[in-house]
């Protein structure tokens, strides 16, 4: 224990005890002082000695001899940061034979935090009695209210990590013999996962139902884009998928991942193909025809019993009965012809299974012909079919008054003109 003589002025914490004399003036001044802060003591100082709330500074002339003993100073700075530090005061008397303080010296533990920009770490120590610390956002420092005696080991460990911060411990282990200030805490804002996409990007030839996007960080959104543009928290919010791989094949996918108070993740690109689908014939008439390879996605119907038709290999909703006929089978009434506009306003106006409609495109339309069979050229999914042209909602480009038409008498795809009649089967989707 250190000696205090004469009129001396200390700093705490310090890795010394003090002992001062009877009757001996005694000043013992923060060294970490912050302008603004309040400062307690527990327990009470030695009689005569008092603790200014405002500036921190011990002061005063004991007047009775106390063995050696623990103070814990807390400051509470303006920013809500509590720091505490434990000081060992002992009084002796002024002459030999008058008395003498003894004790146990019991130091401090604490150190330095770097780079905590957020709330919620505590930090833990001790073997058999464990001690925590809560370290608020933006602290610099850290104490353990609790002194230990001297002798003792310790390992400070985090306890638990803050939200949106990774931190580790260094120099956090030994055997104490001073007051511990050289353990460091560094702490680093934690980085959003990468998203994933699912199933791994690349070429399929099975239907991929929907095309869904994760990120392994807890609590984090995640935003994306379907034109090869970089995602912001601007572009597209991430919900529950993004559909069939029919309507992504060929696109540039990106995604990114955020959460508040870390740093957004690394964008993540996906590139999704698909095979055309098979053309339906399954007999060979030659070596090598369409018939012996059968190659492409295999073709797959669901009737859902409500006028409507899924297409499994391309996701997309058809209506099963063409404009006019209705019932199971599409027996009750007659197919209608219309113009290529009254057949559009017809579909946009559709409102089976609480969709929205429309009229197929000419690729989409020749995507259910069936050219392993004629008159018509169709799956039985759609009963009833005339074995005549369809609309499509394709313009015949060398003549704009012309549109596409497909024809599932043999499934051949010609042009007419929109001021005639023809069939129309809606759909809807993606």
């Amino acid at each position: 224990m250190s000696t205090i003589s004469g009129q001396d002025s200390v700093t705490y914490p310090s890795s010394t005890p003090v002992s001062v004399q009877v009757g001996q003036q005694l000043t013992m001044s923060p060294s970490l002082p912050i302008a603004g802060s309040t400062y307690t003591v527990s327990p009470a100082l030695p009689s005569g000695l008092t603790l200014n709330p405002t500036t921190g500074v011990i002061s005063g002339t004991p007047t009775g001899i106390i063995p050696a003993a623990n103070y814990s100073i807390t400051q509470t700075a303006p920013n809500g940061t509590v720091t505490t530090w434990v000081v060992v005061i002992g009084v002796v008397g002024t002459t030999a034979g008058t008395g003498t303080a003894t004790g146990t010296a019991n130091f401090t533990l604490g150190g330095t935090v770097t780079g905590l920009g957020s709330n919620g770490l505590i930090l833990a120590s001790g073997t058999t009695t464990i001690q925590t610390v809560t370290v608020v956002s933006g602290a610099t420092t850290f104490q353990f209210a609790t002194s230990i005696p001297s002798g003792s080991t310790y390992a400070v460990t985090v306890n638990t990590q803050p939200a949106s911060h990774t931190c580790s411990v260094t120099s956090g282990t030994g055997t104490i013999s001073a007051n511990v200030t050289n353990i460091s805490v560094i702490c680093a804002q934690l980085v959003v996962a990468t998203p994933v996409f699912a199933p791994t990007p690349g070429n399929y030839g099975t239907a991929q139902a929907n095309i869904t996007i994760t990120s392994a960080t807890a609590g984090s959104t995640i935003y994306y884009t379907t034109n090869g543009d970089t995602p912001t928290t601007a572009s597209t919010l991430y919900t529950t998928g993004l559909g069939h791989i029919w309507f992504l094949a060929g696109k540039t996918l990106k995604a990114i991942a955020v959460k508040s108070g870390s740093t957004d993740s690394a964008v993540a690109t996906a590139e999704y193909y698909y095979l055309p689908l098979k053309s339906g014939q399954t007999t060979q008439y030659v070596a090598g025809d369409d018939g012996a390879t059968q190659l492409g996605v295999a073709r797959s119907y669901t009737n859902n019993g409500n006028g409507t038709v899924t297409d499994n290999a391309t996701g997309l909703l058809w209506q099963r009965c063409s404009r006019g006929l209705s019932g199971a089978t599409c027996g009750t009434g007659s197919a209608t012809q219309d113009t290529w506009a009254n057949q559009a306003t017809y579909c946009s106006g559709l409102t089976l299974a609480g969709r929205t409609w429309r009229v197929p495109t000419v690729n989409e339309l020749a995507d259910l012909v069936d050219y392993g069979v004629s008159n018509p050229s169709i799956n039985p999914a759609f009963p009833a079919t005339v074995a005549n042209g369809y609309w499509s909602s394709t313009t015949f480009a060398p003549v704009t008054t012309d549109a596409w038409v497909v024809y599932f008498f043999s499934g051949g795809v010609g042009s007419s003109t929109k001021a005639g009649n023809g069939y129309v089967r809606c759909i809807s989707g993606p």
